[in-house]
């Protein structure tokens, strides 16, 4: 399991710089149509053309990693408290928030200083907000979140040992309760009600996302029971594994004709929720890789944090220049979207080497978890 979990990692981290990577060739199609046709931006008229599909499919597929983050965190969580008594679980838990704070601030004023350069002012109470909770940029919420989540981990074990399906149904009716939210502030976009809603319901929350960290916490403490569920069920997996990505990619395809709100790669509405569930409940069941990928894959897993940490802002960096400097590559999105995906992924791999190699070193974890 514990093989399998990593080789998860590994393809989660290059799914979220490869759904990010088209993510930014979506803005190229509707956002900044203008730099290379004579049109208006926002323009939707590329939809349905055979690269909007592809762009569609990879933005959908990229749904599940930061789910799959969560579970096997939740994984780990557990299995470091099996056997360890409440002030050990404690100090893990405090060894693990450090490991994601250190490096974070650091990210964080980068970004900041980043922005500010581009001309982007806050006041002090925004940027202390945006660290605290939003996250300075895109993806970081995602660590605010895993704090909070592994804060609450302590408090949840003692529940997931003993009354696990009562935590599952729980998570589940929470999720439910936010999945409603969700679609009431689609439906109701733009109103005072909206507005409310998005304010008290924010993505960062991290009720929206327990169930994905509590199966975790869960599958850890019942393993046995998980993997004979998950046998008993596994025709049933390879079935919906298609069907909800397919649903996932119709879905978000129908919002954005109807309504002209991009909700691509969004893990949180009802078909992208059910394909992360199944993609890691799949993944716990049937993960094998070529031996030729499988070391490739645990390295990225590895250094997963430090790329989440660093990918996205190296490829707002190149897209906005390409925006400025080289607009005619926004038209090429075939070539364009492979260059963000080879920064992206390339640039921390190769930063994160070459401090391995110097005294630096000593300080790694400190600079990248």
């Amino acid at each position: 399991m514990a093989k399998r979990l990593s080789l998860l990692m590994g393809i989660s981290i290059f799914m979220v710089v490869l759904g990010h990577a088209a993510g930014w060739g979506q803005v190229a199609m509707f956002d900044w149509a203008h730099r290379y046709r004579p049109v208006t931006s926002p323009n939707f008229d590329m939809i349905g053309t055979p690269v909007y599909y592809v762009l569609a499919f990879i933005r959908q597929a990229a749904t599940f990693p930061v789910a799959a983050f969560l579970f096997v965190a939740g994984f780990f969580s557990a299995f470091s408290a099996r056997s360890a008594s409440p002030a050990a679980i404690w100090k893990s838990v405090r060894a693990r928030i450090v490991t994601l704070l250190i490096p974070y601030p650091i990210r964080s004023v980068l970004v900041f200083l980043y922005q500010y350069i581009l001309g982007e002012r806050l006041a002090p109470w925004q940027y202390l907000s945006l660290f605290l909770i939003w996250g300075a940029t895109g993806p970081y919420y995602y660590i605010p979140l895993l704090c909070t989540l592994t804060l609450l981990a302590p408090l949840l074990v003692p529940l997931a040992k003993t009354r696990g399906r009562f935590l599952v149904t729980v998570s589940i009716l929470i999720q439910l309760a936010f999945l409603v939210v969700r679609y009431l502030k689609l439906a109701y976009a733009g109103t005072e009600i909206a507005e409310t809603l998005y304010r008290f319901t924010p993505d960062w929350l991290f009720l929206q996302w327990i169930l994905f960290f509590v199966l975790g916490i869960v599958a850890a403490f019942h393993l046995e029971e998980w993997k004979a569920w998950t046998a008993r069920h596994q025709r049933l997996l390879v079935v919906l594994l298609p069907i909800s990505l397919a649903a996932s990619i119709l879905e978000a395809d129908l919002i954005l004709r109807m309504t002209h709100v991009n909700l691509f790669a969004i893990p949180l509405l009802g078909s992208t929720m059910i394909f992360a569930l199944v993609t890691i409940i799949t993944c716990t069941r049937f993960l094998e890789v070529p031996p030729a990928l499988a070391p490739g894959l645990i390295k990225l897993a590895g250094n997963s944090y430090g790329i989440y940490l660093l990918h996205y802002t190296i490829m707002e960096i190149f897209a906005k220049l390409t925006y400025h400097y080289f607009p005619g590559l926004l038209a090429n999105l075939w070539v364009y979207i492979p260059i963000l995906f080879l920064l992206g992924l390339g640039i921390p791999l190769l930063v994160m080497e070459l401090i391995h190699r110097t005294p630096l070193r000593k300080v790694n974890r400190y600079l990248f978890g």
